[in-house]
């Protein structure tokens, strides 16, 4: 009887693509749970108070894409407010209003679109988790201008540093999944209610300054609708790139 020494030197680049093959399928599994579960929840009264912290994490990252552009635009952020109804404020110093103003709807989805393809890794997962975690502390120290944005960033900071520390691998990837689908979703659903609040009012909002920096000349509402297809554009950028990252891999491509 003759062996074959050669016989075993596929088996590594096999394994590892099955080893692909499952981490794909499992991602793509647990981002259309997480879907779901953001549609289903969206047509169950009162789950507000249930999606509460979902929603300020979603606003605190709204606030800080505006720190963050008041940076690059050589400006520099002053505070962060947090309100009860999970509305917020960003005080800035310099820096270009345009961007300024923009970065909010413009950069929540492109966050989401970021945590979905770090959820399409398993390796990624856990320091994606704990490096959102350790942003938010770290700003919620820095920038907290009152006790909830100081509270609450510490406190969800803290949380999602200990999922990513802690918590089985399936909780972890559901969390950045959800988290992702969540800064996505709920950027054009409050696109949405901004909409309609830049066409029959004049409360102060993102919208309303840009309008204001342009001296009336693009209202309110263009910038409202010029935000919406940005969003719907990097959402569908960010599920094109899923799925070249993730789909294929899961049938071998």
């Amino acid at each position: 009887m003759t062996t074959d020494p050669f016989r075993t030197v596929d088996a590594a680049p096999r394994v590892a693509e099955a080893s692909h093959q499952v981490d794909a399928l499992d991602s793509f599994r647990h981002v259309l749970a997480a879907s779901a579960l953001t549609f289903v929840l969206w047509f169950i009264p009162f789950v507000g108070l249930l999606l509460y912290p979902i929603r300020f994490f979603v606003t605190y990252v709204h606030e800080l894409c505006h720190a963050l552009a008041a940076v690059f635009t050589l400006g520099w952020p002053i505070g962060i407010q947090m309100f009860l109804d999970t509305s917020g404020v960003t005080h800035t110093l310099g820096g270009l209003g345009l961007v300024i103003s923009s970065a909010g709807y413009v950069g929540t989805p492109i966050v989401g679109a970021l945590l979905l393809l770090l959820a399409s890794r398993r390796a990624m997962i856990r320091p994606a988790l704990i490096g959102a975690g350790a942003i938010c502390v770290i700003t919620a120290l820095w920038l907290g201008a009152n006790f909830l944005a100081w509270a609450g960033g510490i406190v969800i900071g803290a949380a999602l540093i200990g999922t990513g520390l802690k918590a089985s691998n399936r909780v972890t990837r559901f969390t950045l999944s959800f988290l992702a689908v969540q800064c996505m979703l709920n950027a054009l659903s409050d696109l949405r209610f901004l909409f309609w609040l830049s066409v029959g009012s004049d409360i102060p909002t993102d919208a309303q300054n840009m309008s204001n920096a342009t001296g009336g000349l693009i209202p309110a509402v263009i910038w409202t609708a010029f935000w919406a297809l940005t969003a719907v554009a990097v959402l569908g950028t960010a599920l094109r790139l899923y799925y070249v990252t993730t789909v294929r891999r899961s049938i071998g491509e």
